[in-house]
């Protein structure tokens, strides 16, 4: 089955849902070539974002507004920000999880795509440091900083659901893997696979910091600790 961009309107309807969840640049290009958007096998690094503390503190809370404004002025603002600037596109916000794919829809070979998601990883983390006690004393209730996790390698992606309700996402166990590895890192972590670091330059340490157990997975994946530089 093949995307359904044959006519002007289902492509503006599909590149439409995608603005603020990647660049300017990458949307102009994806205007100029919607085929990107049909379904079909990439090679990406995806980067999965999540508060540490943030499940812990909100039973606490008692004013959604305050919470929504802090959250969005504090975390995923900047996150968000950064992760464009970056050429991620925003696959996803679950609770206070965000899944960014480096990769696709715009097209970037492994290495370039490895190398700018560990690059928006650790300004992430640079550029919130102070931020848990800037969101803790707008909320009222102490969180803790951001952990990242990376994975990278071959996974499906394109549009699914039913015009207008149509939105361009990946499938598969990359997407387990990058999630799974961002749980295990503890705060102010970035943790990565050793396809990523391979892809990225980077070279993985001689020990490894942690096995993970993926849901599916006949192997524990081997993970490592990315130096902030």
């Amino acid at each position: 089955m093949t995307a359904d961009l044959t006519t002007q309107d289902q492509r503006g309807q599909a590149i439409a849902w995608m603005r603020g969840r990647i660049s300017e640049a990458d949307l102009t290009d994806l205007q100029a070539n919607p085929e990107r958007l049909a379904p079909r096998w990439a090679e990406v690094t995806i980067l999965c974002v999540d508060l540490r503390g943030f499940r812990t503190a909100r039973r606490h809370f008692k004013e959604p507004a305050r919470v929504f404004e802090a959250l969005d002025r504090h975390y995923f603002s900047p996150v968000i920000a950064l992760l464009l600037a970056h050429g991620g596109y925003v696959d996803r916000i679950v609770d206070d999880q965000i899944h960014a794919i480096f990769g696709a829809p715009v097209s970037k070979t492994p290495e370039a795509a490895a190398k700018q998601a560990v690059s928006a990883a650790r300004q992430i983390h640079e550029a919130l440091q102070g931020m848990s006690d800037a969101l803790g004393e707008a909320i009222g209730v102490r969180v803790k900083g951001v952990a990242c996790g990376l994975a990278s390698g071959k996974a499906m992606c394109g549009l699914i659901g039913a015009p207008p309700y149509r939105g361009w996402t990946l499938l598969g166990e990359l997407t387990t893997l990058a999630a799974a590895i961002e749980d295990a890192a503890a705060e102010a972590q970035i943790l990565a696979d050793g396809v990523t670091l391979k892809r990225a330059g980077e070279g993985p340490p001689p020990e490894v910091e942690q096995q993970v157990v993926v849901v599916g997975r006949a192997t524990p994946a081997d993970v490592y600790l990315l130096s902030e530089r």
